[in-house]
């Protein structure tokens, strides 16, 4: 299963790398921007390729900063796309520790 990993830069990339790790090891093909970006090609194309075309599986993780601009444009490609398996992972805050 192909599943791209859409995560807010500012709270969200150690979860986007701790899902896709753990994808890894159950066997998946797990993307994440910063974790596998091609070198030498324009960001936004390889953007809307992965999430239209390439992905069986949209991975949104949800955090306090969530919807970033960019997540908001990747969820927006999504529905764009007719993406059915669009998957969201909220990730919990201990408002004891904030």
């Amino acid at each position: 299963m192909k599943v791209f990993i859409s995560y807010s830069n500012s709270d969200g990339l150690d979860k986007a790398k701790m899902a896709h790790d753990a994808l890894k090891k159950c066997e998946q093909t797990p993307w994440y921007f910063k974790g596998n970006v091609t070198l030498g090609y324009p960001y936004w194309k390889e953007l809307t390729y992965r999430i239209r075309n390439w992905c069986d599986v949209f991975l949104y993780i949800s955090t306090r900063s969530s919807p970033s601009d960019g997540q908001e444009w990747e969820i927006a490609e999504a529905l764009i796309a007719g993406k059915t398996k669009i998957v969201i992972l909220d990730i919990h805050i201990d408002l004891e520790k904030v």
